[in-house]
């Protein structure tokens, strides 16, 4: 499953801002969802497991390889496909894995700062007010 939602999360990684991801920053993402799936109940694991799976040996057929072993070029073009499938499950199995793949990107305190993200006063108070009343989250 790690396999699969790294190449997904070198797939959708953004190259059109002012610097490409490193492949240790993309690997911190993926950490980071694996830490977000550590905290997950079981069916939703469970779920996440199978989406992956279903995602990796659907590329057998047509490509002749597993997903994660396809250039980067050709992940993103299969993941393209499967936003813009017909087939129901499809769009919604993708955008689930090209969110969960960008929320781990973009979450890093090193990406928002190579973006120029800064969190407004009023943000950061929101965040420190949620962090109290909910708990840190061990990131």
């Amino acid at each position: 499953m790690v396999r699969v939602l790294h190449g997904v999360a070198e797939a959708c990684a953004p190259r059109d801002l002012e610097f490409v991801p490193s492949p240790g920053q993309i690997q911190s993402a993926v950490n980071r969802i694996d830490e977000l799936m550590a905290r997950m109940d079981r069916f939703t694991s469970f779920a996440l497991g199978v989406v992956t799976a279903l995602l990796e040996w659907s590329c057998v057929p047509r490509h002749g390889r597993r997903f994660s072993s396809l250039g980067i070029q050709e992940r993103a073009r299969v993941l393209a496909r499967w936003q813009h499938s017909r087939i129901q499950p499809r769009p919604i199995i993708a955008n689930q894995l090209v969110g969960l793949c960008q929320y781990g990107f973009f979450s890093q305190p090193t990406i928002e700062a190579e973006i120029g993200y800064v969190p407004e006063g009023r943000v950061k108070k929101l965040i420190e007010e949620r962090r109290r009343s909910h708990g840190t989250p061990p990131l």
